[in-house]
């Protein structure tokens, strides 16, 4: 079996609210990402877990990006999908699933218990 998500410790209370706000070639305007900016700027954001974007990402679709400066490689951005716990100033918490949209075609049910 392979792991498809890793928890990074954050406690998530019961039955949370879900905001799905994955980056989308269907956001016309990139309304729903300055949306999910907007929201998560209105409180703490604390990191609940990542999943595994090799099996769930088509990096064919999604390639990562590539930082050049005067011709070298500085850096690589590899897409992610995050879950991360949204508190607000009144207490309120929702999670919120963040990144990659594009499921890999590799993926099927032998992966996943």
């Amino acid at each position: 079996m392979i792991d498809l998500f890793t928890l990074d410790g954050a406690e998530v209370p019961p039955a949370p609210v879900l905001v799905c706000a994955v980056d989308s070639w269907v956001d016309a305007g990139l309304g729903a990402a300055r949306a999910r900016a907007e929201l998560l700027g209105t409180g703490t954001v604390t990191p609940v877990g990542r999943f595994d974007t090799e099996l769930l990402v088509d990096h064919q679709a999604r390639r990562p990006v590539v930082h050049l400066d005067d011709g070298l490689c500085t850096g690589v951005d590899w897409p992610e999908l995050v879950l991360q716990l949204l508190t607000d100033g009144d207490g309120r918490q929702a999670l919120v699933l963040s990144g990659a949209d594009r499921k890999s075609t590799r993926l099927n049910s032998s992966h996943v218990a």
